[in-house]
C-alpha cells in the first residue's frame, strides 16, 4: 500500500525500516543474477564497458550484509552501474512509495560558459527563487552533482547529470539510497549576499508530495514563438509522452502548423519516459523518409525460450 503519512525526519524512518536483518538475501541475489544472465540483452555491452554485475552479485551473496538497508544499497548500486532506465532495481514498500526530500527544487543553467545551480522553487523562508547554491556540506555543489550521477539511470553522461540535478533534493527511495541527516548550504542571493542555510532531510509518501508540488501539464506540450538573433522561431516543449498517442499527436500537429517556417526549437529536456509508439510517430513528423521502428531484442537463453513459449504476444 502507498504511504499517506505526513513528512517525518529521515532518521526516524530509517530507524524503523532499515535496521532489520537482510532476510531473504540469497534468494534476492540469485533472482537478480538469473535476470541479468538469462534476460538482460545488453549484458555483453555492459561487460565491455567495464561493468561486472554478475561478479558484484556473487560477491554480495558471499558477503552477506548485516542489515536489510545495506543489502538494498548494494543491489541498487549494481543496477545503477548499468545505466539502463529499463533494467533497474526497485525496492519494496515502504521504500517503494517514499521520497526523501529537502524543501526546495533546483535547476542548472550556464552563465559565462560555467554551470550554475539555482533555486527554482522553495518551501522554506531560508531560500528564495533565484538563489544560487555554491556549496553543499562544504563541497562545491557541482562536485556533489557529479558524485550523485553514479546513482542515476541514464545512457550517457548528460542524461545522468540531468537526473542528478532533478533528484538532488527529491530522492525516490525505491531507486537510490537514503541521504544523510542534514545539509549545510552556502548560497548567494540575487542581491549578492552570501548566507549559510542548514536543512534536514525528511521522508514522505509520494501521494503527499504530489499534493504539495505542481505536476506537469496534462497534455505534456507547450508551444509558442521566441525571438532570436536569427529571427522568429517556433518553440515546442514536450514534457511528457504518457498521454493518448492520438490525442497528443493531433494537438502537436495543430501546434506545429502554426509555427514559423524559419526554424523550430524542439525542447525535450523534461521528457523522460512514455510510450515508445508515441515517440516513434512523433519522429515521422520531422522527416519525409519513413521511420522504421526498432524491433525487440532477446537473448537466446533457456529462460527466454520458456518466456516466449508461454506468452502468446511473443510467439512470433
Amino acid at each position: 500500500m502507498e504511504r499517506n503519512d505526513v513528512p517525518e525526519p529521515i532518521s526516524a524512518f530509517l530507524e524503523r525500516e532499515g535496521a532489520a536483518g537482510p532476510g531473504d538475501c540469497e534468494a534476492l541475489v540469485e533472482q537478480a543474477m538469473a535476470l541479468l544472465e538469462e534476460a538482460y540483452v545488453h549484458l555483453p555491452v555492459a561487460r565491455a564497458s567495464g561493468a561486472d554485475p554478475i561478479g558484484q552479485l556473487g560477491a554480495l551473496r558471499r558477503q552477506r550484509p548485516e542489515t536489510r538497508l545495506r543489502l538494498y544499497q548494494e543491489l541498487l548500486s549494481v543496477f545503477a552501474r548499468l545505466g539502463d532506465r529499463h533494467t533497474r532495481c526497485s525496492l519494496p514498500e515502504p521504500f517503494a512509495s517514499s521520497v526523501a526530500f529537502l524543501p526546495f527544487m533546483v535547476g542548472e543553467f550556464f552563465e559565462h560558459g560555467e554551470r550554475r545551480l539555482a533555486v527554482l522553487r522553495s518551501g522554506t523562508n531560508a531560500l528564495e527563487r533565484g538563489d544560487l547554491i555554491v556549496s553543499w556540506n562544504g563541497v562545491p555543489v557541482m562536485d556533489v552533482i557529479h558524485r550523485h550521477m553514479a546513482w542515476q539511470h541514464g545512457a550517457n553522461q548528460e542524461a545522468r547529470r540531468a537526473k542528478a540535478v532533478q533528484t538532488l533534493t527529491f530522492r525516490p527511495l525505491a531507486l537510490m539510497p537514503p541521504p544523510g541527516e542534514e545539509v549545510t548550504l552556502e548560497c548567494d542571493s540575487a542581491a549578492g549576499s552570501r548566507q549559510t542555510v542548514r536543512l534536514g532531510w525528511r521522508v514522505a509518501g509520494a501521494s503527499w508530495l504530489a499534493q504539495h508540488f505542481a505536476s506537469l501539464p496534462e497534455d505534456g506540450l507547450c508551444a509558442r514563438t521566441v525571438e532570436t538573433s536569427h529571427g522568429t522561431f517556433g518553440y515546442m516543449r514536450v514534457s511528457s509522452l504518457h498521454g493518448s498517442p492520438e490525442t497528443f499527436l493531433d494537438g502537436f500537429v495543430q501546434a506545429l502548423e502554426s509555427m514559423p517556417r524559419e526554424g523550430l526549437i524542439l525542447d525535450m529536456r523534461s521528457c523522460e519516459e512514455g510510450f515508445v509508439q508515441l515517440g516513434e510517430r512523433l519522429l515521422q513528423l520531422f522527416t519525409p523518409r519513413r521511420i522504421q521502428p526498432e524491433r525487440f531484442q532477446f537473448r537466446v537463453t533457456e529462460l527466454i525460450l520458456r518466456l516466449v513459449r508461454s506468452c502468446a504476444a511473443l510467439s512470433d
